[in-house]
């Protein structure tokens, strides 16, 4: 026999003395119960387990996706200044190009007409102030673990919930 007051066996003459007025049930029935509880308890760890294992592989695909979103955009911006870096650089050989050319001409008509519009220096970008950032993309990987253990949390809750009804009903 089981007390169910006590939560232990008992033998025939312990439900007569000490456990009289405690309601006891068969070891059978109380095993057979004890079994159930247990393998509600497997099947939602292992639902837990299979939920929290959706969501990391979810988690992971979004950050995967997020990171290389920002290597292509850091490509592609990188690709663009280094084209008009390279432009800036034609530029700039094709003009001193023309100024030596300039400076070896012997007629001076040619020079006075040339080097007005030589003179002046084309339009460049600030070099020194474009930084180009190498976001190492820390901010995205603890926003993605941080909804990870917001996740966690929700199912745990969920969890315990479950287990607060459960051992109601029993």
């Amino acid at each position: 026999m089981f007390c169910q007051k006590d939560h232990k066996p008992v033998c025939v003459q312990g439900t007569e003395r000490e456990h009289k007025r405690h309601k006891t049930i068969p070891m059978e029935e109380e095993n057979k119960r004890v079994k159930e509880i247990t393998e509600r308890e497997i099947e939602s760890s292992a639902q837990i387990c299979s939920m929290l294992i959706s969501a990391i592989e979810r988690q992971h695909a979004r950050l995967v996706e997020e990171l290389e979103k920002r290597q292509q955009e850091a490509e592609r911006r990188a690709e663009e200044l280094f084209q008009e870096l390279e432009e800036e650089l034609n530029d700039l050989q094709m003009r001193s190009s023309e100024l030596q050319h300039l400076e070896h001409t012997q007629n001076p008509v040619h020079l006075l007409q040339s080097f007005p519009s030589l003179r002046r220096l084309p339009h460049t970008r600030e070099w020194s102030e474009v930084a180009v950032h190498s976001d190492n993309c820390m901010g995205v990987v603890m926003r993605a673990v941080s909804k990870l253990r917001d996740i966690y949390q929700e199912l745990a809750n969920k969890q315990k919930v479950c287990r607060s009804q459960c051992h109601c009903g029993s």
